[in-house]
């Protein structure tokens, strides 16, 4: 939502008594506002240090949800609350490198240590799950892309990895040449310029 000019100038007009019980109000609100602030004005950790905390976090559950969940179901609602977890990281502390990077380091550990429950489960249950994580895979790739291409290379080493547990999944394989997820572009240099469009006619003609 765009302000007008009167608006703002009505705004920065109010006393600062005012301003404040305004500010308090909007606050009570909006949580995410409230952890952006207590972030940014009170936390004692940098970005770098709590996505090393995070990342941690990440591995370790990651690790326990993939060895010990019953289905692939329940596997995936683990996963979307772990995932929640990021991004809430992410709209806390601004940190969309951060964002990309756990989110490739879950889905690699996922892959890593599931391979028995996704040996084990059926044909439907997989394919489910297994469009989850490509969904996932374009939205990182959509994420890489728009960022600046110094940071592109740290993300190599990861994305290797994730082609590497993707090619020893027959199943997941032939899903990701379904929905159009080419191997090759899982490499920084190799990513579709136009990946976002290529994401969108996906989506449009029924895929992911």
């Amino acid at each position: 939502m765009k302000f007008s000019n009167d608006f703002k100038e009505a705004v920065l007009a109010l006393s600062q008594k005012e301003k404040d019980q305004l500010l308090l109000r909007l606050l009570k609100k909006d949580k995410n506002l409230i952890k952006q602030l207590h972030f940014r004005l009170i936390d004692d950790k940098n970005v770098d240090e709590r996505r090393a905390i995070l990342e941690q976090h990440i591995l370790k559950i990651s690790k326990k949800i993939a060895q010990e969940s019953v289905s692939l179901n329940q596997l995936k609602v683990f996963t979307s609350r772990l995932s929640s977890e990021i991004s809430d990281h992410s709209r806390t502390t601004k940190d969309q490198f951060g964002e990309v990077y756990l989110n490739l380091l879950m889905l690699n550990t996922l892959l890593k240590y599931g391979t028995s429950l996704f040996e084990n489960s059926n044909h439907f249950a997989s394919q489910k799950f297994y469009i989850y994580i490509i969904k996932r895979i374009f939205k990182c790739l959509v994420q890489i892309k728009k960022m600046h291409e110094d940071l592109h290379l740290e993300f190599q080493p990861l994305l290797e990895e994730l082609t590497d547990h993707l090619v020893k999944n027959e199943l997941l394989t032939k899903m990701c040449i379904h929905h159009g997820l080419d191997f090759n572009w899982l490499n920084v240099h190799h990513i579709p310029e136009d990946i976002v469009g290529i994401q969108k006619e996906l989506k449009q003609a029924g895929f992911l």
